[in-house]
């Protein structure tokens, strides 16, 4: 069985039973954790499909299932292995491992709380369930067992791993690490750190909020992941005097005397901005676009002239999920592009 078909055989739960503070707090996890994976391989991450955090790699998965705890709260193995509702913490990761696998296998339950055990709290960031005190291990495996009707648990694969996100202000400790990671991986500051944190955290929720069941794995990713070629167009976005529009474009939303229009416009910029990174029919027709510029030069004078060129010519062409609004900006952002020379050839 391959990566994909075994993916696909996997039970999923979209059923978005979960409080606002634990989904928020799960989606900044695997931004944390997309950061830190940036210099490893090509990954892609999905967002509350099989499981709560995914990390899909070339030669297997890793599945990390989110648990917060306010208080001085720790785990236990038996914690870890009771059954509440539709099954334990630990038996819904080991239902996503299936026997005879080739590949390589992750599973972990993230939390702020800490590990007990044999009575002793763990500080160790990352703890393997195989290194359990032999009397605690038996328990944990007859438990998943019983659980699960298997015959095979190999606790190697498992891991205990302590958080300590400030769940007390999560976006300000992300929005920093984004900040640092930024500096390191494009060796400049972020041209707009703020802008440059709502796009990768709208977008990671818009993908986590899909809530429709694919049955091919390309869907599944295109849908519900979110790719490390994405992550750094992302990126690429607010590099600092990048030829992006978005500054030119901004400067435009206020230079209107329409509140209304500016209220409308500035809502409108992230969305597209998002948009521009990760949809193909966009970036198809802003290539189009780009391309009908450089052929009608003479006939743009201005931002506006230009915003009715396009109208006239592009309007009908947008995907459907794209209202007036947006449309407008996407041709503003294009027309800035144009003037900074992004595609001449």
């Amino acid at each position: 069985m391959n990566c994909q078909d075994y993916y696909l055989s996997l039970p999923h739960d979209m059923s978005g039973s979960m409080s606002k503070n634990r989904f928020r707090m799960e989606l900044l996890w695997g931004i944390s954790k997309m950061l830190d994976l940036y210099d490893n391989e090509d990954f892609t991450m999905v967002f509350d499909y099989a499981c709560d955090i995914e990390v899909h790699i070339a030669n297997g998965f890793e599945f990390y299932q989110i648990k917060t705890h306010s208080g001085n709260k720790s785990y236990t193995w038996k914690k870890l292995t009771k059954i509440n509702g539709e099954g334990s913490i630990l038996g819904k990761l080991y239902i996503l491992d299936k026997s005879n696998n080739n590949f390589d296998l992750r599973l972990a339950v993230v939390s702020n709380a800490l590990l007990s055990v044999e009575k002793n709290i763990q500080t160790k960031l990352e703890y393997c369930f195989d290194l359990l005190p032999e009397k605690e291990k038996t328990g944990v495996v007859a438990m998943i067992k019983s659980e699960l009707s298997i015959d095979e648990v190999d606790l190697s694969k498992a891991f205990f791993i302590h958080t300590d996100m400030n769940l007390e202000d999560p976006k300000n400790e992300i929005m920093g690490k984004l900040i640092i990671s930024f500096q390191k991986i494009k060796k400049c500051e972020p041209s707009h750190p703020n802008a440059l944190y709502r796009l990768i955290y709208d977008t990671v929720v818009d993908r986590a909020c899909y809530e429709y069941s694919d049955e091919e794995y390309e869907d599944i990713i295109a849908h519900k992941g979110l790719t490390k070629v994405e992550l750094d167009q992302m990126l690429d976005a607010h590099v600092f005097n990048a030829r992006t529009g978005i500054k030119q474009t901004e400067e435009y939303i206020e230079g209107l005397n329409d509140i209304r229009a500016k209220r409308i416009y500035k809502k409108a910029l992230p969305s597209i901005m998002r948009a521009m990174c990760s949809s193909l029919p966009l970036k198809q027709l802003e290539s189009k676009i780009g391309d009908y510029l450089v052929i009608h030069e003479d006939e743009v004078t201005d931002i506006n002239d230009g915003i009715e060129l396009l109208t006239s010519s592009f309007h009908d062409e947008f995907p459907v999920e794209f209202n007036n609004a947006e449309k407008v900006i996407f041709y503003v952002v294009i027309l800035n592009r144009f003037i900074e020379g992004v595609y001449d050839i």
